[in-house]
């Protein structure tokens, strides 16, 4: 049985909805960066030929060397030649950009967030058939939520990106914001070659919070097949969703001084055995763990790492370094086993390389609420079995534990799942209860939503499990409001509290009642 077990955890779980994701990466300045995280710019290449003023509001130029004098709007265009293009602080808002030759766009005045480049529609803003170079401009794709309009695109599609590199495609990001709301930033197709991401920030994946359950909405998607290599060096990447996502087991990534996040998956998603090179100061934070590997892939340390601040999880026990003994002093060891937790024991092998033994049983933590607001269970662990020999742990195996461990009398006394009208499995009983209308709720840690029994769930997670009393429109949830699991106060003082919600589903309330 495959268990994924986290290594080296450096951070607390980050916790947001939907809309504080948005508001907390929205816009941020590009120079805002995370401790020890520097951003490295290449200088913008030399060109001496003076650009020409555009000012038609209706259309862009195609080839040569322009400054926008004015606001666009328009439908397509084709960049067959070649088009250096500076914004100069003013906005396009155009259906798609299609790069046959090459296209360079930079912006003169600076990374605007009300101006930049917008795509109209849900198709890939950039279509990059040639070579793109971006030296800093705002550019965003399929943003419904701020700008209005209505989703038309399957969510299941993540293909029509930001920016999709092609076959033979080439791409340079120096500076800038690449964002997607809904779907993918960047795209690298199969047999699209070198990327390079030299600075700047690229963020998506913010909208399917709700509908990703794969992680495949990630801010950069790597295809499988991908041969390429794609180079890392002081770009910001962030999403609520995966960070990197990755099928390719021939391309190689490259990262060094680089800053990764995610909220609510992995920073890196390996779902093949694609080449890791790391070095430098290194920041990849996420709610799952920070680089997640699969079945005998490792990480290669190929130069000094002057700031490790990362953790990593596995499919299974073993060596999952190279190059740890090379770069890294045996005797500094004490300060990654300072950050690994209890799920695993981890320790140098006979060559001086980090090895993982992992535990047979999953541990989450349950908060268990019946529906007359009794704590039945308070953040107790549950040591979860696979039932089913998936390779997965499902919130259906983690509340038949429970009752196993907890309840008197056991899973076949307190827990019963039944077949819905809809074809799906719901909770009929829990806890010895009836789950009038077969509904129970379900709430990861910090408010991190899941889907019942069908949520895939991993090491450490904390998990709170309620029965709604709104049977018809489940108008009421409960909220674990408090970050830290103590807080520390000083007696003989008075000290209020206030709890906020906003874009939970089902939801009869705002920030502002309670």
């Amino acid at each position: 049985m495959l268990k994924k077990r986290y290594i080296g955890r450096m951070i607390s779980v980050f916790a947001a909805i939907a809309i504080a994701c948005t508001q907390m990466f929205g816009i941020m300045p590009l120079n805002a960066a995370a401790e020890n995280d520097e951003v490295t710019l290449q200088t913008e290449e030399s060109n001496d030929d003076e650009a020409i003023l555009w000012t038609d509001e209706t259309s862009l130029p195609t080839s040569g060397k322009y400054k926008l004098g004015c606001d666009v709007e328009t439908d397509r265009i084709t960049v067959s030649d070649r088009l250096d293009l500076d914004l100069n602080g003013k906005a396009v808002r155009i259906e798609q950009i299609v790069v046959d030759g090459e296209c360079a766009i930079r912006d003169s005045c600076g990374i605007l967030p009300d101006k930049g480049i917008e795509g109209t529609t849900y198709e890939s803003l950039f279509e990059v058939n040639g070579k793109l170079d971006v030296y800093g401009a705002y550019i965003i794709a399929n943003n419904a939520l701020i700008y209005g309009g209505v989703v038309t695109q399957e969510m299941e599609d993540n293909t029509k990106p930001t920016i999709k590199l092609n076959d033979n495609s080439v791409f340079n990001l120096y500076n800038g914001y690449i964002r997607s709301y809904y779907g993918i930033a960047i795209y690298v197709g199969a047999n699209a070659t070198d990327v390079n991401l030299m600075g700047g920030y690229v963020s998506g994946g913010f909208g399917n919070i709700i509908y990703d359950t794969t992680g495949k909405f990630a801010a950069v998607y790597i295809d499988k097949g991908y041969s390429g290599k794609i180079n890392l060096n002081g770009v910001r990447i962030v999403s609520c969703t995966s960070g990197i996502y990755t099928e390719s087991s021939t391309g190689i990534l490259n990262i060094s001084d680089a800053y990764i996040r995610s909220d609510f998956e992995y920073g890196i998603n390996c779902k093949a055995n694609m080449p890791i090179n790391l070095n430098g100061k290194l920041a990849i934070k996420a709610h799952r763990c920070g680089i997640s590997l699969v079945k005998g892939q490792k990480i290669n340390i190929v130069g000094k790492i002057d700031v490790w601040n990362f953790d990593v999880c596995c499919d299974e026990s073993g060596v999952f370094t190279d190059g740890f003994s090379k770069y890294c002093n045996s005797s500094e060891l004490i300060d990654y086993i300072s950050l690994i937790n209890t799920k695993c024991k981890v320790y140098l092998d006979k060559s001086g390389e980090l090895y993982m033994d992992q535990y047979d049983d999953m541990r989450i933590y349950l908060t268990l609420i019946d529906d007359n607001n009794n704590i039945i269970l308070a953040d107790e662990p549950i040591y979860v079995k696979d039932l089913n020999n998936d390779g997965a742990i499902w919130g259906d195996e983690m509340l038949y534990c429970a009752h196993e461990q907890h309840y008197s009398g056991g899973a076949a006394l307190g827990y019963n799942v039944i077949v819905g009208q809809d074809g799906k499995r719901d909770v009929e009983k829990l806890w010895g209860k009836k789950c009038n209308n077969a509904w129970s709720g379900y709430q990861a840690s910090f408010n991190d939503l899941l889907l019942g029994i069908y949520s895939r769930l991993y090491e450490g997670d904390k998990i709170t499990v309620f029965i709604y009393k709104d049977k018809n429109e489940l108008s009421d949830i409960l909220v674990k409001g408090f970050i830290e699991d103590s807080y520390l106060y000083e007696l003989d003082k008075t000290y209020s509290f206030s709890l906020w919600g906003d874009n939970l589903p089902n939801q009869k309330f705002d920030g502002n009642d309670f």
